[in-house]
């Protein structure tokens, strides 16, 4: 048969090591329990607020309302080679900075949009060149126009001026 220890702190199990706890080993308890209990539900709750900071509208990070959270291009901006977008894709681009989504709905046409879901602010995908959509929600946006295909997002991309100059696309501006 095993053989349970006897109690080396003053802890309040009585029927497993033999002893009678006193008032003072069950204050201590309650009040360890107590503390523990505190710094845990403050630290969850801490964490639970900057999780859901992340995402809220309103965020640093770019808003629900059609914010930019990665920098769009406040001037013309040569993101790429015109060759880096086929006709019918869309590539996601970023030069010192600048992040957007470029694509090329029909030839020789180019169109640039907002890296930034309008939903809540996540970056957007380019999924096998073809899908702009927001890995945390769901969200899809057409590629011509930069439209909502599927939700939670309501509005469309923000879209920026695109030309093709010397073979470079040029954005913003």
């Amino acid at each position: 048969m095993n053989e349970v220890p006897s109690c080396t702190c003053s802890c309040a199990q009585s029927e497993i090591s033999g002893h009678e706890p006193n008032s003072q080993s069950i204050q201590e308890l309650e009040h360890k329990l107590s503390r523990r209990n505190a710094l845990v539900a403050g630290a969850t709750a801490t964490a639970g607020a900057l999780a859901l900071s992340a995402c809220a509208e309103g965020s640093s990070g770019g808003g629900g309302s059609g914010g930019n959270g990665a920098a769009g291009p406040e001037s013309p901006t040569d993101i790429a080679a015109a060759s880096e977008v086929p006709v019918g894709k869309a590539a996601k681009l970023t030069k010192g900075g600048v992040t957007v989504i470029v694509s090329q709905p029909e030839n020789g046409v180019f169109k640039a949009f907002s890296s930034t879901c309008t939903h809540q602010g996540c970056q957007l995908n380019v999924q096998n060149n073809s899908q702009i959509v927001c890995p945390c929600h769901g969200s899809q946006f057409a590629l011509a126009d930069g439209s909502v295909k599927g939700g939670p997002a309501e509005s469309p991309l923000k879209s920026y001026k695109a030309e093709v100059k010397d073979g470079r696309i040029i954005v913003g501006g």
